[in-house]
């Protein structure tokens, strides 16, 4: 009888947080010892990681299990914000993409920082993944479309086949495509009889819009390089010219790229963005009109 006790106390499951250089990573395990435990989740280190307790020591329920990596290239970092800073100028600062660090920290805009806020930074562009039930690293790659081989490579993961569900792995170069949200009608807007209301002092004025022009918000990303763009109206390969509103400058791109997800027309490339505005204006007023 004591011995099937002590048989059971030694298969059950704990609950286990690995703090990996700042990261925090809940697992359930029925490992004891912290190697066999860090095995287990596919948590790799090297010699010149300082690992708290030891690798020899065994863990409990609820037990909290350091990492503190030395040489951590393809490490995350946290930051925390400081007076001045804007999502434009930390992506400069750590050398990624405006919206590496708005997927890491799940903002809704690039407006959203604030000093004192602690946000997740990582080492590469990319996106940062946590893994569930059933997933795959081909199935990871595609969503994100990533290369299955890098994302392997770049987190040094030892069994591809077997991940495990609450890991947290990086996508280098991943992207997030946000389908566009569907317009919501209600019945009494639907039935509703058009109203009234005493004309302004000043006619209101739209730009006019046509399948062959747009008036719209734009802004850049680096995701890839040279004189295009992103779009969802025009057809791939069409040639653009696209003119700031706000200063009369213009340039010509192709559209070799889907997106944007969002109120945006189009999104430019860096490159493109610079001819026409200044990187730091982040979002501006433009027409777009094809080119035949």
């Amino acid at each position: 009888m004591d011995s099937q006790k002590a048989k059971a106390q030694d298969s059950k499951t704990m609950s286990v947080t690995i703090i990996d250089n700042g990261l925090e990573i809940e697992i359930e395990t029925t490992k004891k010892k912290v190697e066999d435990l860090l095995t287990e989740v596919n948590i790799t280190f090297n010699s010149e990681d300082l690992i708290f307790p030891d690798l020899l020591s065994e863990v409990d329920q609820n037990y909290k299990i350091f990492i503190y990596r030395k040489a951590a290239e393809n490490a995350i970092t946290t930051y925390i914000v400081q007076p001045g800073d804007t999502i434009s100028s930390l992506a400069k600062k750590f050398g990624i993409t405006w919206n590496t660090i708005k997927w890491a920290n799940n903002l809704e805009n690039y407006d959203e920082i604030s000093p004192g806020q602690i946000l997740i930074i990582l080492p590469v562009t990319g996106i940062l993944h946590t893994v569930s039930e059933g997933e795959t690293i081909n199935g990871i790659a595609l969503n994100y479309k990533g290369d299955a081989k890098e994302i392997i490579e770049y987190n040094r993961i030892k069994d591809p086949e077997n991940l495990t569900p609450g890991e947290k792995i990086i996508i280098p170069n991943g992207r997030i495509f946000e389908p566009p949200k569907p317009k919501v009608v209600s019945k009494e807007s639907e039935t509703k009889t058009e109203p009234k209301p005493n004309p302004p002092s000043q006619p209101e004025t739209k730009e006019p819009q046509s399948d062959k022009s747009l008036v719209g918000m734009a802004s850049w990303y680096d995701w890839k390089s040279g004189l295009g763009c992103a779009s969802l109206k025009f057809p791939l390969g069409t040639r653009l010219k696209v003119t700031n509103l706000t200063n009369g400058a213009s340039c010509e791109v192709v559209v070799f790229d889907r997106g944007p997800y969002n109120s945006r027309i189009i999104d430019l490339t860096k490159e493109a963005f610079s001819k026409i505005a200044h990187l730091g204006s982040g979002v501006i007023k433009v027409k777009v009109e094809e080119i035949k």
